[in-house]
């Protein structure tokens, strides 16, 4: 696809690489020139200096051959507004607005037609959408939920002298009377790719691959407690992710039908029941009194976390997981590992920079929530079509996970799994064949329409989706 971003700042050039590495045709657009050459020595794309209001220029620059436009600046009005006018002047296919004034996003939702605009991405709502899909499967840290299995990629933390320590992968997975795949752990901050003879050591991370029942097996096998799926959430701050995460969460306890399009859309994610008691840490009155409105059935204390004799140890301890979601990252990583220290079992910190991500887990954070990651995947959601239905990258990591339908021209239609020249160190996981979850050994043939889940580096991601999506002769071509 021919994809035209206008915005050449931290989230445009995120995007821009992001599509550049799925070997989509990328222009990116950008007014300032000091702006536009930093971008094009972070990505591999055509970068033009231009106006976006400018309609003039871009029919210069021939954007109505643009298959998608994506307007994220750091003005919401010039967002929305551009977008219009590309509706209007050049009929644009699909168009993205990044939109962070929930008030304005909701308009939009409301009426569509008003500004043209296809999509509204609010950050921040796509942050919470996130967390939301991790909290359903109890709070057990990391979750990539595919949309089409029952299997997720879980963690699971090796105890000291637990029934894991010492034990091989063999070994674990013929004990167990669940299937899983564990396709690799982390140890002493790198990320190892496992074998059946590779031994579990104390605080190892193991990546399991599963359903919630043979995670829980895991879990009472090295010795812990089956998660409870009505944990009680501690929101350290009052921020939109924050209030939209409590509202969510309310509104989906049953004690109040939702009214918001915005919370709706995110409640119909949810598979699973996820507990609607939840307490909001705000050292804002103004904004703990706005909050109580909006969520009355919260527990709202007016509080900073430092002070120990407002929000006391057995408070913390009380909880089952503490989200820190305030503005400022490094405040948020702080604050979900004092949580941590004060007895919260799991914590996570929403972070506004990617790099945060393995300092956050090194740290002793169980789930960073990268805000721009999960707008960059939000759009390229609304780009993928039917096709790939999910891609998910493992914050800290170089490592992602995709979940794509198998073309009926793929080089792979027909193939044993062991005769497929997959890109290096990409592991397939599952194949949902007819709503039936295989997991695959090397004699399995994949068959067209067979949704694939497979393990890969990222940078493997978009090669792996061609070979899978592409016709006999382009996959040839790649080889």
């Amino acid at each position: 696809m021919r994809v035209w971003i206008l915005g050449a700042g931290t989230l445009g050039v995120l995007v821009a690489d992001h599509f550049v590495r799925e070997l989509h045709d990328v222009v990116l657009i950008e007014r300032d020139h000091a702006a536009a050459g930093e971008a094009l020595r972070k990505v591999d794309c055509n970068v033009e200096i231009c106006d976006g209001t400018d309609l003039a220029a871009l029919r210069r620059l021939s954007i109505d051959r643009a298959d998608c436009f994506v307007a994220v600046t750091g003005s919401d009005e010039v967002n929305m507004v551009v977008c219009g006018l590309v509706a209007h002047a050049f009929r644009t296919p699909v168009k993205i607005a990044r939109v962070r004034n929930s008030h304005y996003a909701m308009g939009i939702s409301g009426d569509p037609e008003l500004f043209g605009i296809d999509h509204v991405l609010t950050p921040e709502i796509e942050t919470a959408a996130s967390i939301l899909r991790s909290l359903e499967y109890g709070p057990i840290g990391q979750v990539a939920a595919l949309q089409r299995t029952s299997y997720s990629l879980r963690e699971v933390l090796v105890s000291a002298a637990g029934g894991l320590e010492g034990a091989s992968l063999a070994e674990v997975r013929r004990s167990c009377s669940q299937p899983f795949i564990a396709p690799m752990l982390t140890r002493d901050r790198e990320y190892i790719i496992v074998s059946g003879s590779t031994r579990l050591r104390r605080n190892d991370t193991l990546y399991v691959f599963s359903t919630a029942e043979a995670h829980q097996e895991l879990l009472v096998r090295d010795g812990g407690k089956p998660l409870e799926q009505r944990g009680r959430i501690l929101i350290l701050g009052g921020s939109l992710i924050g209030v939209t995460l409590a509202q969510s969460l309310w509104n989906h306890s049953g004690d109040k039908a939702s009214k918001d399009g915005m919370i709706s859309r995110l409640m119909q994610q949810l598979k699973r029941q996820v507990s609607g008691h939840m307490t909001i840490i705000e050292p804002s009155e103004a904004l703990c009194e706005h909050i109580s409105h909006m969520v009355p059935g919260a527990e709202i204390i007016n509080a900073d976390i430092r002070d120990e004799h407002k929000f006391k140890a057995e408070d913390y301890q009380r909880h089952d997981m503490a989200i820190a979601v305030g503005t400022n990252q490094e405040a948020n990583i702080v604050g979900a590992l004092h949580a941590k220290v004060k007895g919260v079992p799991r914590v996570a910190a929403v972070l506004y920079q990617d790099g945060y991500a393995r300092i956050a887990r090194s740290l002793g954070v169980d789930l960073p929530v990268s805000l721009r990651s999960c707008t960059v995947s939000a759009i390229a959601s609304h780009l993928r079509g039917d096709a790939v239905k999910a891609l998910y990258s493992i914050a800290g990591t170089s490592i992602s996970i995709v979940e794509v339908v198998l073309a009926e021209r793929s080089a792979f239609n027909g193939v044993p799994l062991s005769r497929a020249a997959l890109p290096g160190q990409t592991l397939i996981l599952s194949i949902t064949r007819d709503s039936t979850v295989i997991i695959p050994n090397g004699d399995e043939l994949l068959i067209a329409g067979d949704i694939v889940v497979a393990l890969t580096p990222r940078r493997y991601e978009a090669t792996l989706i061609h070979l899978i999506r592409a016709t006999r002769q382009m996959s040839r071509a790649a080889r």
